[in-house]
């Protein structure tokens, strides 16, 4: 549990950085910050750019979630074995 909270605050922390530069940058160009400016830029800072770094937080969780649902399956056959004799 501990590794896909520290996965999703480094996506969080990395599409916040992203947002923050994408804002600081309108600011000096002298564009105007609304609420639908800061929507847009949310959205693209959270989509992912493809590179292997930006990915492993998402490739962690994925692994985690499948080997979580492996090992409870097998878990469960266990005692259900235990049970039946």
């Amino acid at each position: 549990m501990l590794t896909v909270i520290i996965s999703l605050l480094i996506i969080v922390a990395t599409a916040t950085k992203k947002a923050l530069a994408i804002l600081a940058q309108l600011e000096l160009e002298g564009e105007v910050i609304n609420l639908k400016t800061i929507s847009s830029v949310a959205a693209e800072a959270s989509n992912v750019n493809g590179s292997f770094m930006t990915l492993l937080p998402w490739i962690v969780i994925i692994f985690c979630w499948v080997f979580g649902t492996i090992d409870a399956y097998r878990i469960g056959k266990k005692k259900e074995s235990e049970q039946n004799g």
